[in-house]
């Protein structure tokens, strides 16, 4: 009787037969392409293909998820420089569907979460491959509420020296992050 793979290790399995799918199918392309090169080495589409399909062959479990996490932080990067900005020039828009503290406990259970999730993440990407989408896209996602806590908090305090503070301690922890994302896919 073959062994059968419960619905719970099929699903942790996917990543990692996804990318050897792909892997093998553009090992399969990048073949194809490289015996055209022998037959035609000057052939600057044949080179385009070839180097198309060699990209799809370093592809690696997590990888993806490592460039959408990324782009979720440079995206929060981009949203406190904007409203730093806005603090700097003193023109923040007021907004009140929280508290002060509200914004301030949104910051701290978000940086909570990010905290708890280093090491994970950390250990997924020095020896669990299969878990390190996963685990950066929940970390990444994190860093919305982070963000928005800080400039709705920036925003209830009036000083502005202290608005930018604020806002420039959470963009250097989201800088941080997106350097260890960067570690992270690097492996």
């Amino acid at each position: 009787m073959p062994a059968k793979i419960s619905p719970e290790a099929r699903k942790a399995q996917e990543p990692i037969v996804s990318a050897g799918k792909a892997m093998i199918d553009g090992a399969c392309h990048m073949v194809t392409a490289a015996k055209q090169l022998a037959v035609n080495p000057k052939d600057p589409p044949t080179y385009q293909l070839y180097s198309n399909h060699s990209k799809s062959v370093d592809c690696a479990p997590g990888q993806r998820e490592c460039d959408e996490s990324i782009d979720k932080l440079n995206r929060s990067i981009r949203d406190l420089d904007q409203a730093s900005l806005a603090a700097i020039s003193q023109s923040l828009q007021q907004r009140t569907e929280k508290s002060l503290r509200g914004f301030q406990e949104q910051m701290i259970g978000s940086a909570r979460e990010i905290h708890d999730l280093c090491s994970k993440v950390k250990d997924s990407a020095k020896a669990e491959p299969e878990n390190l989408g996963h685990r950066v896209t929940m970390m990444a996602s994190y860093f919305g509420p982070l963000s928005d806590g800080a400039v709705g908090a920036a925003l209830l305090i009036q000083n502005s020296k202290q608005q930018t503070h604020i806002l420039d301690l959470t963009k250097t922890v989201a800088e941080s992050a997106l350097q260890f994302m960067y570690s992270c896919k690097e492996g």
